[in-house]
């Protein structure tokens, strides 16, 4: 069974092409500054460190838009992002 991902630069689904199983290991142990390394800003680790469950980084304009506009970043509950979340799929679906 192939897992797919939405790549954290865009809003296409990537297959992953591995099980459950290795997806988890890579989770836990594979290279992710390697997968993240166009989204993270120097000095990520001390401020994501900092953050409790129920805050997390927003960023606009979105990660997985090309902008020329220098992106903004701002500590925000998490139920702000997911709220947001939810209207941008309702706004794209429409």
């Amino acid at each position: 069974m192939s897992r797919k991902r939405k790549a954290p630069d865009s809003l296409k689904w990537e297959s992953l092409e591995v099980g459950y199983s290795h997806f988890l290991q890579w989770a836990l142990t594979g290279d992710l500054d390697l997968f993240y390394n166009n989204v993270r800003w120097e000095g990520w680790q001390t401020e994501v460190k900092a953050l409790s469950g129920e805050l997390a980084c927003h960023f606009y304009p979105f990660l997985w838009t090309s902008s020329e506009t220098p992106r903004s970043r701002r500590i925000v509950p998490v139920t702000e992002i997911w709220d947001q979340q939810q209207d941008v799929i309702r706004q794209l679906l429409a």
